[in-house]
């Protein structure tokens, strides 16, 4: 166990007389714990666990198009969610479609479909898996 300790002190003598002088010692001693005696608390217990489906986020894929091309189309499968990021000029039409074959996936407003507007540069198109359990999926993402 380490302990650290600050000592502070100094010694005081006066002659009051010829005869008789005082000696005065003043010492503060301050201690305090290291990171190994500081007291945590212990981690929460969780009664009531998030099933794995709503906290289960895959790692961003970036969708490339084939050089001279304004669409493609990606397959896979998603036990949760995952996001997916491609590159576009600022004011293009973004449309993308998305299938399962139990309707289980759906992007992240809740639709099979969405259109937008896109900005500069990277834009985010978001899947969910609403059955809890690992689903194939089909998004048809084009630009115009």
């Amino acid at each position: 166990m380490k302990i650290r300790f600050l000592s502070i002190g100094f010694l005081s003598v006066s002659l009051l007389s010829a005869s008789f002088v005082s000696l005065k010692l003043f010492e503060i001693h301050i201690h305090w714990p290291t990171s190994s005696e500081v007291k945590r608390d212990p981690p929460p217990v969780v009664t009531n666990p998030v099933p794995p489906s709503e906290r289960q986020i895959e790692p961003p894929v970036r969708i490339n198009f084939q050089r001279g091309r304004t669409g493609e189309t990606i397959s896979g499968n998603i036990a949760g969610r995952r996001n997916y990021v491609l590159r576009a000029k600022e004011g293009q039409h973004l449309s993308a479609a998305v299938s399962s074959a139990n309707g289980c996936i759906v992007f992240g407003s809740g639709t099979t479909t969405v259109t937008f507007r896109t900005v500069k540069g990277d834009n985010w198109l978001g899947l969910v898996n609403n059955c809890g359990a690992q689903s194939t999926f089909s998004v048809t993402v084009s630009i115009l």
